[in-house]
């Protein structure tokens, strides 16, 4: 996935609007996706992976992290560290199946996956550094 974000880019929602399913891009669409592609990407650790997505969220450059759980058998996005009074901790993820999807108390796309539950340990895990923004020459 990181690397055809990297060949290929991604559009902006402007253009491409957020939970929308294209199994083609038009010609326009592909232009406007390369002019931002990603540009640096780290594979996470396998052992101890909660911990190290944990730390890509909220570090000194948090980044929004893909993780794959072994259970799901599904890409999604971290893109938060959920806490609860009790101390319990959760992934806040984006998924693509559209805004009615929710999990763990979100709403609009968009779940919780707690750590409590043994869920949240994904066996991969690819921490987004830097997308580059490519400028048309005016």
């Amino acid at each position: 996935c990181c690397k055809l974000i990297q060949e290929a880019g991604i559009p902006e929602t402007k253009d491409l609007p957020e939970f929308t399913r294209a199994l083609s891009w038009s010609s326009e669409l592909q232009k406007e996706a390369s002019k931002h592609r990603l540009h640096e990407f780290e594979e996470l650790p396998r052992e101890d992976s909660f911990e190290a997505v944990v730390s890509a969220l909220i570090g000194n450059k948090p980044s929004p992290t893909t993780v794959a759980f072994s259970w799901w058998r599904h890409l999604v996005v971290a893109l938060g560290v959920a806490v609860t009074k009790k101390n319990q901790f959760g992934l806040i993820v984006a998924n693509s199946w559209g805004t009615n999807w929710s999990l763990g108390g979100e709403t609009g796309g968009y779940g919780i996956i707690w750590e409590k539950e043994g869920k949240a340990d994904p066996f991969e895990a690819i921490a987004i550094k830097g997308v580059k923004a490519v400028r048309e020459k005016q």
